[in-house]
């Protein structure tokens, strides 16, 4: 059942429901924003839409039940469509938790492989939150490559169907087309990243491409926040590999921080004995 924040009257709401959770109507001017994902990377709405992308906005909180429920069906729509190089840009952005709430949520709900989440108190969410009036969670918008809101809330999700089915109410038909770089997470800074495997049993190998020499700091925190592990390694310019211990470490989800001179990045990792 869908979490009303201020009424329980919209919770029997269909996909394309006409009792919008936003105080954006359908087919005015959605409100700009400029964001900053939980791995540091800047997303503008007005830079998107002019793009001739249509933008669909997943607003959730870490500790909402229905919206842990939806995460991984937003998560496949995003690598269904291209993981955000097609018609479709998907983002989910968060109110009231923290970078390190929203990575500890990915670990635990998104799947593998989820698109850019902008946390509410270090990202820039709660601003989002509040130009769009939400008042219930999840809450999915639709806008098209004109700005303009298409479909205000598309609930209840029960597989990725329900989008199409949504996106075909307001003819929109993105084009179904592979991730350029599965399984790779490219940062802000341009270092290619990859680990595996994952989930990891007694080692995993975390894999990137330096633009120099440089050391690079492999620390591994719990969902707490805890550090529970951290190594360091001489990094050389180009290709590297770096292997990490987790025989150590318990099942269950870790958010890894690489740091280098370059940039940082965070990752998550499961480990399963």
């Amino acid at each position: 059942m869908k979490k009303i924040l201020f009424s329980t009257v919209f919770t029997a709401l269909s996909a394309l429901s006409v009792f919008a959770q936003t105080s954006v109507p359908v087919g005015t001017a959605a409100p700009t924003f400029t964001v900053t994902d939980v791995h540091g990377v800047t997303h503008d709405l007005t830079a998107i839409t002019g793009s001739g992308k249509w933008v669909l906005i997943d607003f959730f909180f870490t500790t909402c039940g229905p919206c842990q429920a939806v995460a991984p069906y937003v998560t496949e729509l995003y690598n269904k469509y291209g993981c955000n190089e097609g018609d479709l840009f998907v983002i989910s952005i968060d109110t009231g938790d923290s970078d390190a709430d929203v990575l500890a949520y990915e670990a635990s709900f998104s799947g593998s492989n989820p698109g850019p989440s902008v946390s509410g108190n270090d990202g820039g969410g709660n601003a989002v939150v509040s130009a769009y009036g939400v008042s219930a969670f999840p809450t999915i918008v639709l806008i098209g490559s004109d700005g303009n809101v298409k479909l205000a809330d598309i609930f209840p999700v029960s597989s990725v169907a329900t989008f199409d089915n949504a996106f075909s109410g307001v003819s929109f038909s993105p084009t179904v087309m592979a991730c350029a770089n599965s399984g790779i997470t490219e940062n802000a800074f341009g270092n290619n990243i990859n680990l595996f495997p994952n989930p990891s049993n007694e080692n995993t190998t975390v894999s990137l491409v330096l633009k120099s020499e440089n050391e690079v700091v492999l620390s591994v925190h719990n969902l707490l926040g805890e550090q529970v592990a951290s190594h360091s390694y001489k990094g050389i310019e180009g290709e590297n590999s770096f292997e990490l211990n987790t025989n150590e470490l318990s099942s269950g989800n870790y958010i890894v921080n690489v740091t280098t001179g370059e940039s940082s990045t965070q990752l998550n990792l499961s480990v399963l004995k």
